[in-house]
């Protein structure tokens, strides 16, 4: 058994933004966290009662042609792995070398997790995973048969 927790987060606003950086970088409020996933790809996070006035923001400037911005609050559940010994549950669940990222919005990348799309993010004490609203559960009970807690 590892010395390891691993949980469902609260839910939090997630817009999904797509496009040239020209267009969206100037979007960004400073009360979010801004996840770079790719060169034109960013999902940005806030707390749900902050929501609207972060897509009233996202959406005040018209956009180019080529941008798109999406609310995807609904879609992901973010997982919070941490304890001694987190990097050994991510090691088994990923193929990605988790350490080797950086800590924070810079340190998100998205991999597999048991074999699902999830975001990965490392935090100072462990990480989040953002993954499909529709596989949290199953995520969780995978978890817990690599950390030995099925019945």
């Amino acid at each position: 058994m590892y010395q390891a927790n691993f949980q469902i987060q609260a839910m939090t606003a997630v817009f999904d933004l797509k496009g040239h950086p020209d267009d969206i970088l100037h979007r960004f409020e400073p009360a979010s966290l801004v996840y770079r996933v790719a060169p034109q790809h960013w999902l940005v996070r806030t707390t749900l009662d902050q929501e609207s006035r972060l897509f009233a923001h996202l959406t005040e400037v018209p956009c180019a042609p080529d941008t798109l911005i999406l609310n995807v609050s609904d879609a992901y559940v973010f997982i919070k792995i941490d304890g001694p010994e987190a990097d050994q549950l991510i090691a088994i669940a990923s193929p990605i070398d988790a350490w080797a990222m950086p800590v924070g919005a810079a340190g998100a990348t998205f991999t597999e997790v048991f074999g699902q799309k999830a975001l990965l993010i490392r935090q100072p004490k462990g990480f989040e995973i953002a993954v499909e609203r529709s596989h949290s559960h199953l995520l969780l009970d995978y978890f817990s048969r690599v950390n030995g807690l099925a019945t």
